[in-house]
């Protein structure tokens, strides 16, 4: 005679922080969530024209906008209160009002063209806004706190590369920093 015997797994706790939930933000756009680490990556081309992960705001850490990504929309990333980290590949042109409104402080580092920022895409958010150096559209935003900010002096840019000694350069890649050369490096207060 033939058993037949059933075992019924359940995930221990690791691993079902582990579990990603995904699925469609655009035409052709997808969206995953990593529970286990709190980061939102957004992947494919075109506008994003839906934001179901809000339903999710408050677990959010990080947020990564990969290459092909040409539209974040009005209120996309509003409220995500634990939102800290944000990358945006080469490719968004435009950046609606609220669109990380209410989200406390963010470090944007900014991959590509300076976009369209609407007049309140980070209403009662400080930014600190990092960007490729020598863009002069880029600059021209940083200089001009009033356009960038609602926060005024609080928001700061910074290129994410430079010199920072006579012999020793840095360059930023996401949230890690890496200083090569050699010498002393410059001062700062």
């Amino acid at each position: 005679a033939l058993v037949a015997l059933c075992v019924i797994l359940m995930p221990t706790e690791a691993q079902a922080a582990e579990i990603v939930a995904s699925g469609t933000c655009g035409e052709n756009l997808t969206w995953t969530f990593d529970e286990r680490t709190g980061t939102l990556t957004i992947s494919g081309s075109g506008e994003i024209t839906s934001s179901p992960w809000l339903e999710r705001s408050g677990e959010i850490k990080e947020l990564i906008i990969r290459e092909g990504v040409t539209v974040i929309p009005d209120g996309a990333f509003a409220n995500c209160a634990n939102l800290r980290y944000v990358t945006v590949e080469p490719g968004v042109s435009y950046v609606g009002t609220g669109a990380f409104a209410d989200c406390k402080t963010i470090l944007m580092y900014w991959h590509g063209e300076r976009p369209e920022f609407v007049s309140g895409w980070k209403r009662n958010t400080t930014v600190f806004l990092y960007y490729p150096e020598g863009n002069e559209n880029w600059d021209a935003l940083a200089k001009d706190y009033a356009y960038v900010g609602g926060f005024y002096l609080e928001d700061v840019s910074y290129a994410l590369s430079g010199s920072c000694g006579a012999n020793l350069t840095y360059t930023i890649d996401g949230t890690v920093m890496t200083i090569s050369g050699t010498g002393e490096m410059d001062g700062y207060s």
